[in-house]
């Protein structure tokens, strides 16, 4: 009889290179967040995969932070360092337009945990002989042969991943019962999922400045009710929030319902207050009441 595998996989990556499109696309289910911006992903959030041969425990982790200028900043990167404990092996996610001398100075600055495939995403952005090309060249330079090409939006080329890491975990029981999809709560979840919302629709820093507070998750007899405070750290901010006549923000409690009822799959009643907490990305009570 085949020995049952189990082990956890680290997710790592530049900013934009699609970490958390992986991520969902690995699990098949949104679970993790996406946008087009830089920072996206705060907090590391597992995902499992289970089937009757092995059960993967997926960590996206936070983008890299390079410059940090806030607290928030500073714990997101001790929160990366965190995550390296009990690894059994790690993705490092890269645009397959990274340029190498970026791909060898990343390789430099941070210390992944073994073994480590180096993954190149966006391969439906360039021709086919490109893509080999760079493939090669990244295998000459760094030396190593876990070199993958994939479009994580399109799923090409992540069975072959897949089958890869599953080929380098350890002999060992599961870690979460087969049913397990994440070790985050639905308070989390929701959170992620309005703050996805703010990603979309707002500009300029009023996305990297907010942050979201569940003061309400309360099953009724017929729908969800969930209240949640959105936290700004400016009053500008604010009325961009809320927008004129409360637009906006009716806007984004709409988006954000629809995402969750489909997670939850039941009706649900959603009230958005906008808040102002001046420098909370600096002040440690606020951090720690907003779950970093």
């Amino acid at each position: 009889m085949e020995q049952f595998k189990a082990g956890f996989v680290n997710i790592y990556g530049n900013p934009n290179a699609g970490k958390s499109t992986l991520f969902n696309k690995l699990l098949k289910e949104k679970l993790s967040i996406v946008s087009p911006k830089a920072q996206t992903t705060r907090k590391s959030f597992k995902g499992i995969v289970t089937t009757p041969t092995y059960q993967i425990v997926f960590v996206d982790t936070p983008g890299f932070i390079t410059n940090p200028f806030y607290e928030l900043h500073r714990r997101m990167i001790k929160e990366i360092e965190d995550t390296k404990k009990g690894t059994d092996a790690a993705i490092l996610l890269l645009d397959i337009k990274e340029p190498i001398p970026n791909v060898q100075k990343i390789m430099k600055q941070f210390a992944f945990p073994q073994p480590l495939f180096i993954v190149l995403n966006k391969i439906d952005t360039m021709m086919k002989p490109d893509c080999e090309e760079k493939i090669k060249a990244l295998q000459q330079t760094l030396q190593t042969e876990k070199i993958f090409s994939i479009s994580a939006t399109e799923g090409k080329n992540i069975p072959q991943l897949l089958e890869a890491i599953v080929a380098v975990l350890p002999g060992h029981e599961p870690y979460f019962d087969g049913d397990e999809l994440t070790d985050k709560s639905m308070r989390f979840i929701v959170a992620e999922m309005i703050r996805e919302g703010i990603f979309y629709l707002y500009e300029n820093e009023v996305p990297y400045e907010t942050s979201i507070l569940i003061q309400q998750y309360e099953q009724k007899s017929s729908l969800l009710k969930i209240r949640a405070d959105v936290i700004v750290q400016r009053e500008q901010q604010k009325k961009i929030l809320i927008g004129t006549n409360g637009a906006k923000v009716k806007e984004l409690g709409t988006i954000a319902r629809k995402q969750i009822e489909q997670l939850v799959e039941q009706k649900v009643f959603l009230e958005l207050y906008v808040k102002v907490r001046e420098h909370w990305r600096d002040n440690p009570i606020f951090l720690k009441e907003y779950g970093y």
